[in-house]
C-alpha cells in the first residue's frame, strides 16, 4: 500500500494555512506535517529567515511543499534549493500573489509543479492537488514511464481532467450559444476521448441525448477547436464521421 503523501505548508498568514490544509484533508492519500506561518508584527527582531529553515528541517524529508513566496526578508528560492540538498525528490507549489513576470518564470526554472495566484478559487487549489497525486503516484510505482504516462503528468491542457475543477470549460461552456445547454455540452466532452474516435451513435448513447442534438454540440465543439471530426471514407455512399478531443 502506497504511503501517503507528506506536505509542509509555509504561509506568512496562519489562517491561510489552516485554510490550505482544510482542502488538503479533503483528498485522500495527503499528510499534513507542518504549517509553518509567522506574524511579522509579533515579534521583529526573530531572522526569519533563520526560523523558518530551522523549522522545516524537522520534518524533511517531506513530498510536497506549499509555500508563499511574498515574506519580507525572506529568501523562498533559497528555502528550495537547501531542502533539495537532502531532499532530493522534492514537489513546490507555489501559492502567492505575486504575479511579476520576471519572479514568475524565476521560480519555474526552479522547477515547480505549479503556481497559483491569490486569491484563488478553491477549485483551482483541489485541481492541482488531484492532478499532482496521479503524477506522484505514478513517478513513484514505476521505473519507466511511457510517452502516454509521461503527457498526462506534463501536459499544459491537465487541468482539463479533473472533477473538482468547474471553472475548466473556462468562457466556451458558460457562453455557450443560445439553444445549447451548458450541463448538456459538458456531458457531451466527457464522452469524448482523446484516444478513442466515436462515431454519433456511440456519442449519443453515452450522454442519453438523440443523434441530432449529439451533432448540434459536436458542431460547437469542432467550431471553437476542442474536437476532431475525422472522415473516415468507405467503399460507397457518404463518408462516416468519426470525433475525438483535440
Amino acid at each position: 500500500m502506497d504511503k501517503d503523501i507528506e506536505v509542509i505548508i509555509v504561509d506568512h498568514d496562519p489562517m491561510i494555512c489552516q485554510l490550505q490544509k482544510k482542502y488538503i484533508e479533503r483528498i485522500s492519500d495527503f499528510n499534513v506535517l507542518a504549517e509553518v506561518s509567522y506574524d511579522l508584527q509579533e515579534d521583529s527582531e526573530v531572522n526569519i529567515q533563520k526560523y523558518i529553515e530551522k523549522y522545516i528541517e524537522k520534518y524533511i524529508p517531506v513530498d510536497l511543499l506549499i509555500i508563499d513566496i511574498n515574506w519580507p526578508g525572506l529568501d523562498t528560492k533559497k528555502i528550495i534549493k537547501k531542502i533539495r540538498k537532502t531532499n532530493k525528490i522534492l514537489a513546490v507549489i507555489v501559492v502567492s500573489s505575486i504575479r511579476n513576470r520576471d519572479i514568475v518564470f524565476d521560480f519555474f526554472k526552479l522547477g515547480i509543479y505549479d503556481y497559483i495566484v491569490k486569491p484563488y478559487r478553491e477549485e483551482r487549489f483541489m485541481v492541482t492537488l488531484e492532478n499532482f497525486k496521479k503524477a506522484f503516484r505514478k513517478v513513484k510505482n514505476a521505473e519507466e514511464l511511457t510517452q502516454n504516462e509521461l503527457d498526462l503528468i506534463f501536459r499544459k491542457d491537465r487541468f482539463e481532467d479533473c472533477d473538482f475543477f468547474e471553472d475548466k470549460y473556462n468562457n466556451y461552456i458558460r457562453n455557450c450559444p443560445k439553444g445549447l445547454n451548458e450541463d448538456t455540452l459538458k456531458s457531451v466532452k466527457k464522452a469524448l476521448s482523446r484516444d478513442q474516435e466515436l462515431n454519433i451513435q456511440e456519442i449519443s448513447k453515452k450522454v442519453g441525448i438523440s443523434r441530432v442534438t449529439a451533432q448540434k454540440y459536436l458542431k460547437y465543439l469542432s467550431e471553437i477547436s476542442k474536437v476532431d471530426i475525422i472522415k473516415n471514407y468507405g467503399n460507397v455512399g457518404r463518408p462516416k464521421h468519426f470525433y475525438k478531443l483535440k
